[in-house]
């Protein structure tokens, strides 16, 4: 058996990326890129604690990215 949890991550969009690792996504016809560094330390952290990254799903609108982030533990 297998507790799950999701989280929630909002960014703002920006149309010029900082240092670190990208990800560009298209939104209403419009490129804006988002540093995805901060989503790599959080899957990190969560390991570290005994979570396993399950899935994770962008949700775009012109103004915000926002990730929908699942983890699982055993019980």
């Amino acid at each position: 058996m297998f507790e799950y949890k999701s989280m929630a991550l909002s960014f703002q969009s920006q149309a010029q990326p900082n240092k670190g690792l990208k990800k560009l996504f298209l939104t209403e016809g419009a490129a804006v890129a988002l540093d995805t560094g901060y989503i790599d330390e959080l899957v990190n952290e969560q390991a570290a604690d005994g979570w396993e990254l399950v899935t994770y799903s962008p949700l775009l609108t012109p103004e915000h990215i926002t990730f929908i982030v699942t983890f699982k533990k055993a019980k």
